[in-house]
């Protein structure tokens, strides 16, 4: 884990898992570093957390809520926000 991430582990880095970590990073990370995130662990992890129950403002739950379905299909943070921004954006279209 880069560095710039363990301000958010103020209880320690050992022992946790990497969908822990990832759970961690979603929660309180500020947005920049969020994006930051390795994009490989997301994609490893974003499926293993229960999305519903994370300790996090409702926005930035709302934003991983509907990202999770593109992060699997894209190759970057990049891709899989421009992916659900089309797709949103279509839906809107047709309703």
């Amino acid at each position: 884990m880069e560095k710039r991430f363990h301000k958010y582990f103020w209880d320690g880095l050992e022992n946790w898992g990497s969908d822990y970590e990832l759970r961690r990073i979603i929660e309180y990370a500020d947005f920049p570093d969020l994006i930051k995130y390795p994009f490989s662990e997301v994609q490893l992890n974003i499926s293993k957390i229960p999305l519903e129950k994370l300790r996090t403002s409702e926005e930035r739950k709302e934003f991983i809520t509907k990202l999770a379905p593109f992060v699997n299909s894209s190759n970057s943070w990049e891709e899989a926000i421009w992916e659900m921004i089309d797709h949103y954006r279509k839906e809107n279209k047709t309703s």
